[in-house]
């Protein structure tokens, strides 16, 4: 009986990644009219966290979304620094841009990074990617439908084309799916997947299939979540008030 060899794919071609830089951010947004540049950006933000001075690299992406397109507005690789550092810079990232979404790794030395993150700027403004093969099947599938849609747009940047290049699905024997990079200038896909954890922030909740939300829809789930949260303060509040008056009965 012929068994079937484990068998591998580049997941995203390198014509659809040069395919990817051929509109530039900066020009796109120039050419926005007066009243679209008034309109305050939404932007997201994927962090691909490594901290070892040899090791991989530690990579955020900031996207913005301007019409049907989402951009890479800013990126930044970093090699060998330690994570608070690295949680001060991406502060500063998210105050430089009005990020309204992080998306990050959050297994492994990323998981401390969540819960810190989480709490500073809330649940809903923070989500840490556990991943697993449904998990990453998930945004592996919607960074190829962004470049085969050429809904998504990337500098002409060599070391980031590669990153985004090197992913490759693996087919096992049994059937299985895997998603692997060989390390390119010391680099392991990290821009891929930062890039990947950016393009989940413009979606929403967890285990849901991945859509960009429209500004309006943003909105109005910001605003049911800060009802939601005042709701529940205003009962905490009430029951603190009720033992009160109880234990003044004794």
């Amino acid at each position: 009986m012929c068994i079937p060899s484990e068998q591998q794919y580049t997941l995203i071609p390198w014509e659809l990644v040069l395919n990817a830089t051929k509109e530039n951010w900066k020009e796109k947004r120039e050419s926005l009219s007066p009243r679209d540049k008034k309109i305050q950006p939404r932007r997201y933000l994927g962090w691909d966290i490594a901290t070892s001075e040899h090791g991989d690299y530690s990579v955020f992406f900031i996207l913005e979304r301007i019409e049907d397109k989402v951009y890479v507005c800013d990126y930044e690789y970093m090699k060998g620094i330690d994570l608070p550092v690295q949680r001060e810079r991406l502060a500063e990232l998210v105050s430089q841009w009005n990020v309204g979404k992080i998306c990050l790794d959050a297994g492994g030395i990323g998981r401390d990074s969540a819960q810190i993150l989480a709490r500073k700027y809330g649940d809903y403004m923070v989500e840490g990617f556990m991943s697993s093969t449904t998990s990453k099947h998930e945004i592996c599938g919607k960074m190829l439908s962004c470049f085969q849609e050429g809904s998504i747009i990337i500098p002409n940047d060599e070391l980031l084309m590669k990153d985004i290049n090197s992913v490759e699905k693996v087919y096992s024997k049994a059937g299985n799916i895997t998603y692997s990079s060989p390390r390119i200038n010391a680099s392991h896909g990290d821009g891929f997947w930062s890039l990947a954890y950016a393009l989940r922030a413009c979606g929403w909740k967890t285990g849901e299939s991945i859509k960009i939300l429209s500004q309006s829809q943003e909105s109005l789930t910001e605003q049911t979540i800060f009802n939601d949260r005042t709701k529940r303060n205003a009962e905490k509040d009430r029951n603190k008030d009720s033992k009160k008056r109880a234990r003044s009965l004794f």
